[in-house]
């Protein structure tokens, strides 16, 4: 007797860190493909319902070729996405997109039809906060019309020469004074762009080559020239195209997690109420999701669950792993020596490994216990039975229908 299930697929950033066909999706997409092919076998029911932070993307559960090779097609193109992290290293990953474009595309950076005129390096400077104070100055020496000012020059100039000649002459430059600051601050600031003038001019045409190839508005050029978290974006998506690896940073600049996503269990828990309101008797859902870094926050994708569970339906959950985090069974923390302060990088290191090694685990630890005493089954990703154990649920979905 066929049976139906339904596979919920996390695609969103998080799981997408590290080159393709490397990172935790293509693991996954590996274990969904697998149970797919192994369902299409015993004429199986099979659905997908790939979703991340704000979409989903759902496949009805059905059987057939046509149906296994659709099914296939769309978690082949989830994994060759990659992770766009909202920071990054700037330099390093500025550094890999230039080498790619010098030898990918050499005529969109050739100087011919690619390059910054030098009039453009002059600094504009009533374009930052600093043009007040130009304009503050320019205006100073108008204050000669108002007595007291005119008097405070006087003083100053009969304090500095007590000689009548010298004493106008001084009263004369008080005055000028502020317009000659002035014009030497707006040289200045204006000169200023030129010491940049090589790394403003590498911007530059790497904004403009970014905005070709990735096929964006002409003004995000001069945005990505200003924005370093708009360039890093861009460089990244550049680099994601070509299928190259490059360095993400994992925490802000406040340490907070930057791919912990909150809208991303609201999204599951719609798709799976969704897919719940139009399921039969005894179906499996199979939710294949990164929540170690959301433990707090499944209450909703929580509430999901108990009704599905009240219909008589199956749950499990894989849980992915990060490729390089070891297990629990296999960790043994090194002994650490806090009383006194770390000394050298190797210790801070080593300290630091630890605390996240530690919060990984307790925050598996809780979505574990939070989900069994659902009676629902929590598999790591890592284990080397977690297809034959979807089947085996299906195969027991299989039995008690036939009994029924």
């Amino acid at each position: 007797m066929p049976v139906r299930c339904t596979i919920f697929l996390d695609i969103s950033e998080s799981v997408r860190l590290g080159p393709p066909g490397k990172h935790t999706l293509s693991r996954l997409v590996a274990i969904v493909a697998g149970v797919a092919q192994a369902a299409a076998i015993n004429r199986d029911l099979v659905g997908l319902v790939m979703f991340d932070e704000q979409t989903t993307q759902v496949t009805r559960p059905a059987r057939g070729p046509r149906h296994l090779v659709e099914l296939t097609t769309r978690l082949g193109k989830a994994a060759g996405r990659t992770a766009v992290g909202r920071s990054s290293y700037l330099a390093a990953v500025g550094r890999l997109a230039l080498s790619l474009a010098h030898e990918v595309y050499p005529d969109l950076l050739h100087r011919s039809v690619n390059r910054l005129p030098w009039k453009m390096h002059w600094r504009p400077l009533l374009d930052s906060t600093r043009g007040w104070w130009v304009i503050a100055l320019i205006a100073l020496p108008f204050l000669i019309f108002f007595p007291p000012y005119a008097r405070m020059l006087k003083n100053i100039a009969s304090f500095s020469f007590p000689s009548p000649p010298a004493r106008g002459f001084m009263f004369l430059f008080l005055i000028v004074l502020p317009w000659i600051l002035a014009a030497f601050g707006w040289i200045g600031y204006g000169l200023s762009g030129f010491l940049r003038m090589k790394a403003t001019n590498r911007r530059k045409r790497m904004a403009a080559l970014l905005t070709q190839v990735l096929n964006l508005p002409a003004g995000d050029i001069a945005l990505m020239q200003v924005d370093d978290d708009a360039l890093s974006l861009r460089l990244q998506q550049f680099l994601a195209l070509h299928h190259i690896e490059y360095p993400i940073a994992l925490y802000d600049a406040e340490g907070r997690y930057q791919f912990r996503s909150v809208e991303k269990v609201r999204v599951l828990a719609v798709a799976l109420l969704n897919a719940v309101s139009r399921a039969r008797d005894n179906e499996l859902f199979v939710l294949v999701a990164d929540l170690l870094e959301l433990d707090e926050d499944i209450e909703p994708l929580m509430k999901t669950v108990r009704t599905a569970l009240g219909r008589h339906h199956q749950v499990m959950l894989i849980c992915p792993w990060l490729p390089k985090m070891p297990t629990p069974e296999q960790y043994t923390p090194p002994p650490l020596h806090l009383q006194e302060p770390p000394r050298d990088i190797d210790e801070i290191e080593s300290v630091l490994a630890v605390i996240e090694v530690t919060r990984y685990h307790a925050a598996y630890e809780r979505v574990r216990s939070a989900f069994g005493r659902l009676g629902v089954t929590v598999i790591r990703m890592d284990a080397h039975d977690t297809v034959a154990r979807i089947l085996q649920r299906l195969e027991q979905l299989r039995v008690l229908g036939i009994r029924r």
